[in-house]
């Protein structure tokens, strides 16, 4: 396919999924410019938190798990599944329940779960019966706006936790690195964009080279839920496997099993993911 050819793009693309991306500088300051909606009890005393979600719900969590990391004054566990873990009992476990559209069985699941062990409760969704059972049982829920595809509200789900541990004091306010990195995003689209030609467009440059391949991810520390995320978006939009490995972990185990096959290494791309985490306060 010619990338440069919009015409074609946007004859794919039923779902508008390039506007969607334009939008993510808006998704990350979506939790500033909605703060007025949203209530919070001034939780203390909090322990733990465990931060329960499936699918692009939970990519977003673990997004955020391990921005948070050097951040956060207490552990953060994402949980992607029925229930909840042993561990998370008491008022002293806060359990926050991501579901986009709010139906997800898992997550309902999770709150009863949360419920029957006494455990603080947010929910954030954009409706169904996870908010419709918070709002019964006198819970808070945030209810967020969001008319697309659940895996591309990542950055608005983000921006409302980072302002939930702000705001129970769990880490520091984040709202100007957010806004930060809106920013930069927005600066970046004449060169990244759809419109950007091929030859001055480094993620078409890439679209190409990762064409026909097995590609394999590496992130560390908190780049680790970034290749994560992007293996995972491989496999859903491309339909192409992608396989994610976090580092130094990888030194002691994958290195060693990448020659053999030997007839598949020309046929094999890897991505390595640098950045330098934020330090803590």
């Amino acid at each position: 396919m010619n990338l440069d050819d919009l015409d074609a793009m946007r004859a794919l693309d039923t779902q508008n999924l390039l506007a969607e991306i334009d939008a993510l500088p808006a998704h990350l300051r979506y939790a500033a410019a909605t703060a007025a909606e949203r209530q919070l009890p001034g939780w203390t005393g909090l322990r733990q938190v465990i931060i329960a979600g499936m699918g692009a719900s939970a990519s977003a969590a673990d997004l955020f798990a391990g921005y948070t990391a050097p951040l956060s004054s207490v552990p953060v566990q994402v949980h992607a599944g029925y229930g909840l873990p042993a561990a998370a009992r008491g008022d002293g476990a806060l359990v926050i329940l991501c579901s986009h559209s709010g139906e997800t069985e898992e997550m309902l699941s999770a709150l009863r779960a949360a419920q029957e062990a006494g455990c603080r409760v947010l929910a954030i969704t954009s409706g169904g019966a996870l908010a419709a059972r918070a709002r019964a049982a006198g819970l808070p829920y945030w209810v967020y706006r969001h008319a697309g595809q659940p895996a591309l509200a990542a950055g608005i789900l983000f921006s409302l936790l980072a302002d939930a541990f702000a705001r129970l004091g769990l880490m520091p306010a984040v709202e100007d690195d957010l806004e930060a990195a809106a920013q930069y995003l927005e600066s970046q689209r004449p060169v990244w964009g759809a419109t950007s030609p091929v030859f001055r467009n480094p993620a078409k440059r890439m679209a190409g080279q990762l064409m026909e391949r097995w590609v394999v991810l590496f992130g560390s520390d908190f780049l680790e839920p970034v290749a994560r995320r992007w293996k995972a978006q491989i496999n859903t939009l491309a339909k192409a496997w992608a396989q994610a490995e976090s580092l130094p972990e990888t030194n002691h185990t994958t290195m060693l099993g990448m020659l053999n096959p030997q007839n598949i290494q020309s046929h094999t791309i890897t991505v390595f993911f640098a950045g330098q985490p934020r330090a803590p306060a």
